[in-house]
């Protein structure tokens, strides 16, 4: 790069909205989301772990370069030109990477058909071939993070997504996302893609739940004041944390022990 494209990198590193307000203003993604909002979305996943520069200028750029595939063939070269010409390698081959673990990944849907047991096997095989091959785990956790905008956006828009999109969430990017330890990731995908994909019984449980609310609050309270009153009598210092446990883990726990709500709903 010259100096002035250094610069100018550099500038953009720093606020990758910036740029992309001034060459993705009209752009959306397939889904219909503006490309803007799609990356300020993603920033804010990002953000929370705490991504270094160039993954996060490269989680911004992402939904630019998908947007690209929906501009007319003949159109695209300023568009192309001047992403590579601002960002340089390694935010260019991030961007690059994430688009090819999206078509990787794009073939669990193909697979829909398998019998139960061939399709366990398909997916566990995809998900080691998709942490295989993205050998900078950036890669991945942008992946994630673009995946969870566009959950949020067609649940915000009430609109519905492509068929098996949730189906894939739930049987590749959740379990990926709970290999990382990335909780609050793999929570929210899992209750999105399960809003989706089970929708009558998503909406009966968090009406269930939302009736409990109160009763769900303070029993996680108390229960943190015991543990913490035992493991101070104990002599032990810790901090004890605890949350209510989200929808689809709810469900999931009630289908594995043919539990009713009432049991299941604070249950471990």
């Amino acid at each position: 790069m010259s100096n002035g494209q250094t610069e100018q990198a550099e500038a953009a590193l720093a606020d990758p909205l910036d740029w992309l307000a001034q060459h993705a203003a009209a752009l959306r993604l397939p889904s219909g989301e503006p490309v803007a909002e799609h990356a300020r979305g993603v920033l804010s996943v990002l953000d929370g772990l705490q991504l270094d520069g160039p993954g996060r200028a490269a989680g911004a750029l992402l939904p630019y370069a998908e947007a690209l595939q929906t501009v007319p063939a003949q159109e695209r070269a300023p568009f192309a030109k001047a992403l590579a010409e601002t960002w340089g390698g390694e935010v260019a081959g991030l961007v690059d990477n994430v688009r090819k673990l999206g078509e990787i990944s794009g073939r669990a849907v193909a697979s829909g058909g398998a019998g139960v047991d061939e399709r366990r096997r398909q997916v566990e095989a995809l998900r080691k071939m998709l942490l295989a091959f993205a050998s900078d785990i950036r890669v991945v956790l942008i992946r994630l993070a673009s995946r969870l905008q566009t959950l949020r956006y067609y649940a915000q828009m009430k609109l519905a997504p492509p068929p098996g999109l949730a189906r894939q969430t739930l049987d590749i990017d959740a379990p990926l996302a709970n290999r990382l330890g990335i909780w609050q990731v793999k929570w929210e995908l899992e209750d999105l893609a399960f809003r989706f994909e089970e929708p009558d019984t998503y909406r009966g449980i968090a009406k269930l739940l939302d009736g409990k609310r109160r009763e769900r609050e303070t029993f996680i309270v108390e229960a943190i004041a015991r543990l913490q009153d035992e493991l101070k009598a104990a002599g032990i210092a810790a901090e004890v944390n605890g949350r209510p446990k989200h929808i689809y883990s709810i469900w999931k726990k009630m289908r594995g022990k043919a539990l009713e709500f009432a049991t299941c709903w604070a249950c471990g």
